[in-house]
Formats: C-alpha cells, structure tokens, sequence
C-alpha cells in the first residue's frame, strides 16, 4: 500500500478532460488484485477481533498499528467486490486512522520509514463503483454505507498522500475545468475538494509545491470559480476547497489580503437576504448532476461555515512585504468582518426574521466556533513551546509537544499557528514569547503574509461583533437563531 499506483498522465486523452471517461480511470486500475468471494467471506470473522484490539484498554505498539493499518488498507483495496465486506473493513481502518494516525505518521518520520498512502486506487474504485453505471443492481442501503466508509476515510488518508500530491491532483483533473459548463467540470471540483491535501502548503520538503506555483493555482482556481454563478452545488465545492486552503496556509503562501475582499464579496451570494421591499430568487439557476452531489454531499460545506472559516483563519497576518510598515497595515480580513456585520446585523434583529434567519444563525454560530478553535490551537502551541523552552532551560527534555489541529472535518494540517522553536530568549515574558515565536516561522520563500496568533486587540474586535450579532439573535422569533445565539454569549 505505500507504493504508487500506475496512472494515466493527465492528459491522457480521456474525452476533453482530465476526469471525464470511465475507460481510463478503470485501465489505469484495473490490474488490481480482487480476493476470492470466500476469501473476503472468511476476513468478516475478524472484524470484532480487531474492533476489540482498538477498545482495549492497553496502548497498542505503533509498529503493530503500521502493520494493521497496512493489512487493513490491502484488505480495503481488494474487496470491492464484496459491498458488506468493503465497508465494514473501509469504517474500521478510518477508526484506525483517526485515533492513531497523528502518532503513527510521527512514528514513521522519526524512524526514517514514512507511511505512504496512494489517492489513486481509493479514487477509482469510488470513481468506479458511484460515477460508472452497470447493470448490476446493489442494494441502496449497502451501497450508501460503502460510499460513506470509503469517503470518510479517504477524508482520514489525505494526511498520509506522498509529498507534492496536491500539484499532482490539480494537474490530473485541470483539463476537466476547461469548460466549467460540463458534468465533467464538476466531478473535477468535487475531486479535487474530496482529495487535494490542502496541509501541503505549509510544508517545505524538496517535493512540495514552491510558493509561486501555489500563488499561481489559486488564481487560476478564483478565475475558474467565477465562471459559473448561480450553482449552489459549484460554490459549496469551492467554498470548501478554498476554506480548507486558508486555514493550513500558516506561512502566507497565498495572497489572502489582495482576494480577501473579492472572496467575501463571492460569499455574500449565500445569504439570500432581502433588499428593501424587492425579495426574489436569482432570475436563472443551474443544478448539478444527481450523481456527483449525491458522491460529493459530505464536501460540500454549507457557504456560510466556509465563509467564517476563511475570515477567521484570515485575522491576524502580517505583511512583511518589503516597505510595508506594521502599525499602518491595515487587517483585511478583520475590515471585511466589520462589514459584514454591519450588513447582517439589521436582520439579527427579532422584527426581521424571516426564511434567512437559519443560515445567518448558523453563520454566527461557525464563526464563534472557529474562533475558538483558534484560541484554543493557540494556547496549545504556546504550552508546548513554554514546557519545551523550560526543558531546553533546565537541561532536561520536552515533556510535551506542541497539539495539532483537531477539527471535526477531517482537516490534518500539522502546524496550525505557525510557530517555531528557534531563537527564543529565556528572559522573555509571556506576551513576549507569543511574538517571539511567532517571530520564529520557517516559511518558504515569497511568502508575505504568515498567520500571527492573534493580539488581544484582535480578540477584543472579534468579541465585540460577535456580541453585536448574538445579543440580537437571541430574542429572535427563529428556533435556531435563539438556541445559536445563546450558545454563542455562553461560548464567549
């Protein structure tokens, strides 16, 4: 399992793009080797064993879990014929990697043995069995149940992708996004938000992505965004993408502050809120293909979560640009926070509920939940850099290293704040070591705008808008907006 597959070039010649034929997809796998029906038949003993081994209350070895999480993973890939086998064995190694993956990909850096996973084969057998029509008929219910296994723990395998698979992904599906009109336009988003390994931008090893080719991918990817409006399907894949990208860009490898506000403006679309008297849907609109949102429905992020995700994670950067002077810089991402709730916030208001009062609830509650996940990533990191320096101080070793991020979506970026552990002075304070850590970043080059932990005047701002907003949501006539807006003040 952690060899690479074969695969076609990206321009192999697959129709017009780059993900539209079922043949090259299925050539390109189709030397995959499948167990007997009673072979797989004799695995499904074992599944409670090895559910068992996972709850006990013993820590397992991580050199066992390599081995398990190797067999499981060929087990997972061999099985496809079997849908009850495949996604009982599919929800056991996503457990598998979800509890113990963090350490296990640790483990296996120190000890010089990385643990690989390929995107491929897990691509085309999902690619195969939901987006190719057959005409065998497989029960719904087992089908759904394989589809969420495999999604789920391909969402867990995106953390283990070779170094440089985030370029190799955008180059196989980029000639799909030719003519952003076809069903294969949206199957390459749907891939690309399912799959792209987002973390690798903060990484700096010889086969990641350099900042200037990323710089240049997400142009491309805000041009080819625009393209299509008034598609609800085709914005959330972008909004998720694009949100996931702005929370591991600890460096600033991407300009967020010159597309800050062109993004926001993009996210005002979701929020169908009425102007004046006038209150009417967009005058044309497009659906997407049944099969790629029913493959895709755990991607797309409802856009008001994507947008508090992307000004949240936003706050804070530094322009290190040369001339760029500190006290003047203006912080984008907190002025576009500032205006949309000074558009919003007249509709928070009891007198003016209505049918968008949910997702405006659920827009406060997600940038209340970010915003903690910050503070709370950030404190981490600072306890993990005090217990390491006090180590260094007393002679001694770490007793406790910085905590990643843990997010509910599956997102695994290994440095969420982006502080180092270099060049720090003993004699510091604790305010003074958040900057000098900050300070500490070990950014690639060409990147300007690195995530600084936020100052308490950012905090200070940030609290003060999400009470303007909660203090008048909670005496809303909405259900969700009441309950949201209360759990926010209890929050804070």
């Amino acid at each position: 399992p952690c060899a690479r597959s074969r695969r076609p070039a990206p321009n192999h010649g697959r129709g017009e793009g780059g993900a539209g034929g079922a043949e090259g997809a299925g050539s390109a796998d189709g030397e995959e080797k499948s167990l007997a029906p009673e072979v797989v038949t004799a695995t499904l003993p074992y599944v409670p064993l090895v559910k068992g081994f996972l709850d006990a209350k013993a820590e397992p070895g991580l050199r066992l879990i390599r081995v398990l999480t190797s067999t499981l993973l060929a087990i997972v890939l061999s099985t496809e014929a079997d849908l009850t086998a495949q996604a009982r064995w599919g929800s056991v190694l996503h457990r598998v990697l979800r509890t113990h993956g963090r350490r296990l990909k640790k483990f296996c850096a120190g000890s010089g043995e990385p643990f690989e996973i390929d995107w491929f084969p897990l691509y085309s057998q999902l690619r195969r069995h939901y987006l190719v029509m057959t005409p065998a008929y497989e029960g719904a219910g087992v089908m759904e149940a394989r589809r969420q296994a495999l999604v789920h723990l391909l969402h867990q395998s995106r953390r283990f992708f070779p170094e440089g698979s985030a370029m190799e992904i955008w180059e196989y599906f980029r000639p799909a996004l030719g003519d952003p009109h076809s069903s294969e336009a949206f199957e390459a988003v749907g891939w690309m938000c399912m799959m792209l390994p987002t973390q690798e931008i903060c990484l700096g090893g010889s086969g990641a992505a350099s900042a200037a080719t990323w710089q240049e991918t997400v142009d491309e990817w805000l041009g080819t965004w625009g393209q299509r409006v008034h598609n609800q399907t085709w914005q959330s894949l972008w909004f998720g993408l694009l949100a996931r990208l702005a929370k591991h860009d600890v460096h600033g490898v991407v300009d967020w502050k010159s597309n800050m506000r062109g993004i926001v403006n993009r996210f005002l679309w979701a929020f169908h809120v009425p102007l004046g008297p006038a209150s009417a849907s967009p005058p044309f609109r497009a659906g997407a293909p049944a099969p790629i949102e029913a493959l895709f429905a755990n991607d797309m992020l409802s856009r008001s979560a994507s947008t508090a995700k992307v000004i949240m994670w936003n706050i804070g950067r530094e322009d290190t640009t040369e001339g760029a002077e500190e006290d003047t810089t203006e912080d984008v991402a907190l002025s576009c926070l500032e205006n949309v709730v000074d558009i919003f916030e007249q509709y928070y208001h009891p007198s003016n509920g209505g049918k968008w009062s949910g997702s405006l609830a659920l827009f406060l509650r997600n940038l209340c939940d970010n915003f903690c996940k910050r503070l709370v990533a950030e404190h981490s990191v600072m306890v993990g850099a005090s217990n390491a320096l006090h180590s260094v101080v007393s002679g001694g070793e770490s007793e406790e290293e910085p905590s990643e991020d843990e997010d509910q979506d599956g997102d695994e970026d290994g440095s969420m704040s982006g502080t180092g552990e270099a060049g720090i002075d003993s004699s510091l304070s604790d305010d003074d070591m958040v900057g000098a850590f900050s300070q500490a970043v070990s950014a690639p080059p060409n990147a300007h705008h690195p995530r600084r932990h936020l100052s308490p005047h950012h905090r200070q701002a940030v609290v003060r808008l999400l009470l303007r907003l909660a203090i008048k949501g909670q005496s809303g006539k909405d259900s969700s907006m009441r309950r949201y807006s209360s759990g926010v003040l209890s929050m804070l």
